[in-house]
């Protein structure tokens, strides 16, 4: 019997879905609005051109169609060479990843980011860039902390920069705010 390979995107829908999915009546009835509120089509075509590229290509290729202007401050105190724990707000989501490598791929190209294990699913690749962590508690594992725990010593030993985004999860939406979630005690 042949098993049908999902779409990364699908992939992670069908896992993060799973009892909505499981209920057909109204599954069928909110899938069209909740894939055009998610721009599912795009994100399909996004990850088709993510797939193979290096995390520091895909990065870059985001960056490109994000086409986001900033002003950075303050980037003289990230050290030009060895390892540094860079502590960061999360407000809203991948776009806080790849804002942060516009902002540090000049000067410190040899970074790792802490993110969202299914990132991985998009583009495979990005463990170059990216350590990836388990964000869904009822699928984190000894192992998996073991393996987190091992990619950040070795980037450490290597004289890498790592980015944290201390809260853990994104900001929380206050009326037209957003308000930056209590960080986890191992980063203070």
């Amino acid at each position: 019997m042949e098993t049908k390979v999902l779409h990364p995107i699908d992939q992670i829908i069908e896992e993060r879905c799973e009892k909505l999915r499981r209920n057909k009546f109204l599954w069928n009835i909110i899938k069209t609005p909740i894939f055009k509120a998610l721009n599912y089509k795009e994100a399909k075509e996004i990850t088709d051109i993510i797939f193979s590229k290096s995390g520091f290509d895909a990065f870059s290729y985001l960056v490109e169609i994000l086409d986001t202007s900033m002003r950075v401050e303050h980037l003289d105190f990230v050290p030009d060479k060895g390892a540094v724990l860079l502590a960061g707000n999360h407000p809203t989501g991948l776009i806080d990843g790849i804002v942060m490598f516009q902002v540090l791929k000049v000067k410190r190209p040899d970074y790792a980011l802490y993110a969202n294990s299914d990132l991985i699913k998009l583009a495979p690749r990005f463990t170059d860039v990216i350590i990836p962590v388990e964000w869904i508690e009822s699928e984190r594992t000894s192992e998996k902390s073991r393996k987190t725990l091992k990619l950040t010593r070795e980037a450490l030993n290597n004289g890498r920069p790592l980015l944290s985004f201390s809260s853990g999860r994104l900001a929380k939406r206050m009326g037209i705010k957003l308000r930056e979630r209590p960080w986890i005690t191992t980063v203070i």
